[in-house]
């Protein structure tokens, strides 16, 4: 940018930056637990004057009729105007923004009922920079070794506890109403402050629908929305009311609304009071900065407690929610079950086919093992679960031999022999031949079980129907001729 100035009648030339200045300078708002450096808040220009070069700091901060330095002012003050004693709720965001002139330290000392206390040293602050510290009433309470102070105050010293700024206290109070909530703004010192509204709000929805007719039948192709919110502060008493004074010019509002922060506009406000009435209110209209007409509502983890109704003609009645009085649906693989760890505050769901899958490993990993035991327990869950699960220790021992090789052949982990016939395809034959040729290695079978002897036997075959006829024929030794585990006495 290149301009021409005139001299006025002193012979000197005035040259207003402030518009190029401010337009350089902003607040970054974090919702962070730690102190966190402005670093856009506070800057150093250059101006060259013809072959003169001019260099200066500014903060974004501005005071009405200035009277002192601003090292001294800055020294002396957080970059707040709000109440020096200020009642905040558990969770209600607060934050102080500070400019440290010299090295400094921020100190927390908080106070008890039994008129005990707890110093803490917050953090270190660096001559020359501009910091934000979160304050937060459930942050400084993690941070103390003693729970639940009544207040504490906060205020920057030295490294050897001189102290430079004022005392700014917190103290700990219940919510105003039920309508109360939680703006904040940039304030004219450059920092942000926090408003408890606690007045009535009010909704407003505006829907602009918009037709189109097209063969006698209309239709709405777009429905322009608007949703504007008009909220009362609550009562205001002398100070609160000058305070909030600044709320209303600033370019960045805020409300804190589902544990977060979201930008506001303000298009409408009611800002008057009478000096000689208190306590006195302001009203103000707002809408999300960045708004689609969609919902987020959040779902309770919980069923409605039990409720009690008392009429005063009738006696008190109760309405549980009981189970039977629930809807009753067809249960399917995708019904949810609620679920808790023994050492978690959270609950979860599991789906039927989730718990099916589970209790099918657990017992594969207890009662089965080899490449067969997922078939062997797809078998008893699918047929039988659960009443008919009755395996002797034997008929588990014969499952537990059982493993699939590299090639995909059974493999049985022990000498084997039969009290009937053997064959490769048919239900076997006690006769030296047909089953025994199509074996591909067999020897010292016997053709009964009066003829094996009390020596290992060993049986060998090659290719994969033997495979499968000799996991049928085991299959066979422990369920009935329906495919159902027999009903015996658990070995």
């Amino acid at each position: 940018m290149e301009q021409i100035y005139d001299p006025g009648t002193a012979g000197q030339v005035e040259i207003d930056v402030k518009d190029i200045v401010e337009a350089n300078l902003s607040y970054i708002l974090q919702e962070a637990s730690a102190i966190y450096e402005q670093t856009a808040i506070v800057a150093t220009f250059t101006a060259i004057i013809d072959a003169e070069t001019v260099t200066f700091t500014v903060i974004r901060a501005g005071v009405d009729r200035f009277a002192d330095t601003a090292a001294n002012f800055l020294t002396a003050n957080f970059l707040t105007w709000q109440q020096q004693i200020k009642k905040v709720t558990y969770y209600s965001p607060e934050f102080l923004s500070y400019y440290a002139v010299l090295d400094s330290v921020v100190k927390i000392e908080a106070h008890y009922a039994d008129n005990t206390t707890e110093m803490l040293d917050f953090g270190t602050l660096l001559a020359g920079k501009a910091y934000t510290i979160p304050l937060q009433y459930a942050l400084i309470n993690s941070l103390l070794t003693k729970k639940l102070p009544s207040y504490y105050d906060v205020y920057i010293a030295s490294a050897d506890g001189v102290r430079y700024s004022y005392i700014q206290r917190f103290i700990g109070a219940n919510k105003l109403s039920e309508d109360e909530q939680w703006f904040l703004f940039e304030n004219t010192l450059g920092g942000i402050d926090t408003i408890r509204a606690y007045g009535q709000t009010e909704f407003t929805g505006e829907h602009t629908h918009n037709l189109a007719e097209i063969d006698e039948v209309s239709e709405e192709y777009r429905v322009d929305t608007l949703r504007k919110f008009k909220k009362n502060t609550g009562y205001l008493d002398t100070y609160e009311r000058r305070w909030l004074l600044d709320f209303f010019p600033s370019k960045k509002k805020y409300i804190y609304e589902n544990s977060t922060i979201r930008q506001i506009v303000v298009s409408d406000s009611d800002v008057n009071f009478t000096s000689k009435t208190l306590p006195s209110a302001y009203n103000f209209t707002y809408k999300y900065a960045a708004f689609k007409p969609l919902l987020n509502l959040t779902r309770s983890d919980s069923l409605p407690a039990e409720v009690t109704l008392s009429a005063p003609v009738v006696a008190a009645f109760t309405m549980p929610p009981r189970l039977i009085d629930f809807p009753h649906n067809a249960l399917t693989g995708g019904a949810l079950v609620p679920f808790q760890e023994p050492y978690s505050e959270s609950w979860g769901v599991v789906t039927i086919d989730g718990l099916y899958q589970y209790i099918k490993n657990l017992l594969a990993s207890v009662y089965v093992t080899g490449d067969y035991a997922t078939e062997a327990i797809d078998l008893v869950l699918n047929n039988h679960i659960a009443s008919n699960l009755h395996l002797t220790q034997k008929q588990r021992d014969a499952l537990e031999l059982l493993e699939k090789d590299s090639n995909g052949r059974l493999k049985i982990n022990a000498d084997l022999y039969s009290t009937g016939g053997v064959s490769a395809y048919g239900p076997g034959s006690t006769e030296s031949t047909g089953g025994a040729t199509s074996l591909g290695q067999l020897v010292n079978v016997a053709p009964s079980a009066d003829d094996a002897d009390d020596a290992p036997q060993e049986l060998v075959k090659e290719g994969s129907t033997w495979k499968k006829k000799l996991y049928d024929h085991i299959r066979k030794a422990i369920c009935d001729g329906n495919g159902l585990p027999t009903e015996t006495n658990t070995g």
